[in-house]
């Protein structure tokens, strides 16, 4: 089931980026939200057996990726876990603030990107039985 950027938007904070996956003109982002109260489910949207919203970010037709600020070609996930601190809808696109983890045996290391991503079509594909793993 595909949702609207605009309604999956508002679960999309204190989420996990889970994996992307980029062909030259398509981005596939899974990401899974925090647990919901069944009163925060206010769009009725089908959820995984633990209570959180999973699925895939689709971006088609890429315009600009824009990553602290510089153009860059591809998005890539280089940290072992990403959490989704802000997620916004742009006119054109969204923008996300991931905070990046490493955990040992690498060394520790936390970094924060502002992600600008626009393209011509971005819509939700709702999954909840999505495979996770870390």
């Amino acid at each position: 089931m595909s949702c609207d950027i605009k309604i999956i938007s508002k679960y999309l904070h204190d989420a996990t980026f889970i994996n992307v996956i980029q062909t030259k003109s398509k981005i596939e982002i899974s990401i899974e939200s925090v647990q919901l109260k069944s009163d925060w489910n206010k769009d009725n949207i089908e959820l995984s057996n633990i209570k959180t919203i999973r699925g895939k970010l689709h971006v088609e037709e890429i315009k600009k990726i824009v990553i602290n600020g510089k153009q860059v070609q591809i998005l890539k996930k280089e940290y072992d876990s990403g959490e989704i601190l802000d997620f916004e809808v742009l006119q054109n696109g969204f923008f996300m603030l991931v905070e990046w983890i490493n955990y040992p045996p690498k060394i520790v290391n936390r970094t924060t990107d502002s992600i600008i991503i626009e393209a011509s079509k971005i819509y939700w594909e709702n999954i909840p039985d999505l495979e996770v793993s870390f």
